[in-house]
């Protein structure tokens, strides 16, 4: 890292104002991004009136609010008021929303300032960050790997500590992903957790936004500040919600944790099974107990959900845009939506009667466990050059992950080693709404590690 002040060092000294630690995120942003392009949009002038803003307040109650000034960026497919919203596409490049999405109205009540919009694939349509029309995100461990997406810029960013939290988009491992392939932690919540309420979403069914962060707790109390139902979004589950941050440090000792071996842990690189085999061992030392569990038809699950659910999905959404000016689309979205195209509605509707049937298989899987392990992507970041050689790279790269967005069940990605000098993430499932019970496993397996204070090896 640069000799000047470390962002997560000031963060985690607990010192700092809000002020400082914005000054320090755009300093960051600035010296970084011209060569990372994880940021569409900088909003210096904005962040450094909200922070002042904090400070002030705090001056005048003698209390910082729960986030205390953390910088945080917004993935460009959730609106800010009067900043453009681009989902990195051509249609949108000058579209300015009027209203902040439900997540930037709870981040900034509880003391968050929005220092801007990351970068992410074209209509949260893709694994790899390669964005056409602004360019691509770079993978801060290795400039010729994919940074991972759809949320690019949201974990490239956390990683180079641009920000100290980021909020992405997942449909079917666009967190998950990004913090794998770029050493830091994502949440996807329990679907239904989190309003979806003024973002860009391709499969309302699947998609949820959530954090990415370097450590648990601070995905965490993201997480807080962000959850709860929302009237206004009819995705939203009108369910009691109580703060995880206050459970993270109770440890993990008799839980039990199901290891579902077929599918999830076949034809995986051998530096990504050998962490997560070594991620196991080290939750078995805190106490955790492991019992096979059998997850019947889950590579089917992987392919309705990724290629029939969510792409039909987005061939209704752009449904105009493909009859009418598809040559503004990048190729590989243009391809991915074609697909959806091709299916019937009596393929749809298996799927959708399917997805009934996985939610049980996935219930009495966890009738005998408290959590499931899995990899979170079956290989580290793969290299540019060769992901147009893999077929459809952005569905392999989330093998592992659609499945958890079919049951629609909470999943984290912690850091959990290297493998071909690349990171590596372990994703810790549990049932529906007891996303913290993710987290307090993902908090104890990092109190045990040192994975996660990694730094990529940046030369801004």
């Amino acid at each position: 890292m640069a000799a000047e002040t470390d962002l997560l060092d000031l963060w985690l000294g607990g010192d700092a104002s809000a002020f400082e630690l914005t000054a320090a995120a755009l300093a960051r942003i600035e010296a970084c991004n011209p060569w990372l392009n994880a940021v569409i949009t900088v909003m210096g002038d904005e962040a450094r009136a909200d922070a002042s803003a904090i400070d002030a307040r705090a001056a005048r109650d003698g209390r910082m609010p729960p986030l205390r000034g953390m910088p945080v960026l917004l993935k460009d497919n959730i609106d800010v008021a009067g900043v453009r919203t681009t989902v990195a596409s051509d249609f949108f490049r000058d579209h300015v929303p009027d209203a902040d999405a439900s997540v930037v109205t709870r981040l900034r009540a509880a003391g968050a300032v929005i220092v801007g919009k990351a970068n992410l694939h074209e209509f949260v349509l893709g694994a790899t960050g390669q964005s056409h029309h602004f360019g691509p995100c770079v993978n801060p461990w290795d400039a010729a790997r994919v940074p991972g997406g759809s949320s690019s810029g949201s974990g490239v960013a956390v990683a180079a500590r641009m920000c100290i939290a980021a909020i992405g988009s997942d449909t079917g491992g666009s967190i998950r992903n990004p913090a794998a392939f770029n050493n830091v932690v994502g949440l996807k919540p329990t679907h239904g957790r989190v309003s979806s309420r003024g973002s860009f979403a391709v499969s309302p069914p699947h998609d949820v936004l959530g954090p990415l962060a370097c450590r648990v707790s601070d995905v965490a109390a993201v997480f807080d500040a962000i959850a709860g139902h929302d009237a206004a979004d009819p995705t939203s589950e009108p369910r009691a919600f109580t703060p995880v941050g206050p459970k993270l440090g109770r440890g993990v000792k008799n839980m039990t944790i199901g290891i579902p071996r077929a599918f999830y842990y076949e034809d995986l690189d051998p530096g990504v099974a050998a962490a997560v085999e070594e991620a196991i061992a080290v939750l078995r030392a805190l106490g955790m107990r492991t019992v096979e569990v059998t997850l019947d038809e889950a590579e089917r699950a992987w392919h309705l959900c990724s290629r029939v659910l969510v792409m039909t999905d987005a061939a209704a959404l752009h449904k105009e845009r493909m009859e009418t000016e598809s040559q503004r689309m990048g190729r590989d979205v243009f391809a991915r939506v074609a697909q959806g195209r091709e299916v019937s509605g009596m393929q749809y509707a298996d799927a959708l009667r399917f997805r009934e049937a996985w939610r049980v298989r996935v219930r009495e899987a966890f009738a005998v466990c408290d959590a499931i392990i899995t990899p979170t992507c079956p290989f580290p970041a793969p290299r540019i050059a060769d992901a147009a050689d893999m077929g459809d790279t952005s569905n392999m790269i989330n093998r592992m992950n659609f499945t958890w967005s079919l049951a629609g069940v909470p999943a984290l990605s912690v850091p959990c080693g290297l493998a071909q000098e690349m990171p590596v993430g372990v994703q810790i499932v549990a049932p529906w709404w007891q996303d913290a019970r993710a987290l307090r496993i993902g908090a104890a397996f990092q109190d045990a590690t040192q994975w996660h204070l990694r730094a990529p090896p940046l030369a801004c």
